[in-house]
């Protein structure tokens, strides 16, 4: 699959397969976006602010990434920092480990200019 902040998905949208030619690299078929015959998914995880406003694109297969929760949700209360005016701040914390084990699954274009 890939994966395309909205930014990076625009452009692949807007990006001609030739120049001046009106098919584009991406094409939407169902409410889903498609390159090359692979599912575009659409994330703002991927940062749109690399190298003076550049996008990146990642292709790779999501089955190759291990992912590890350790505990449960922590949840705790502070009462101190709020304290003068009788505030709660309430904390949460997950502890999530990820692990791509075989790198060369993934590729990266880190340099799309939107």
């Amino acid at each position: 699959k890939f994966y395309a902040s909205s930014r990076g998905a625009g452009r692949m949208r807007g990006t001609g397969i030739v120049a001046n030619d009106a098919q584009r690299i991406a094409t939407w078929d169902n409410g889903v976006m498609y390159c090359e015959g692979k599912e575009v998914k659409i994330t703002n995880c991927i940062p749109n602010n690399i190298a003076t406003n550049k996008t990146a694109i990642l292709y790779g297969d999501p089955s190759s990434v291990y992912v590890g929760m350790w505990g449960g949700l922590e949840l705790a209360t502070d009462l101190a920092t709020k304290a003068a005016t009788g505030g709660k701040v309430i904390r949460v914390f997950q502890d999530v480990d990820f692990q791509i084990p075989q790198p060369a699954h993934w590729s990266a274009i880190q340099d799309l200019t939107p």
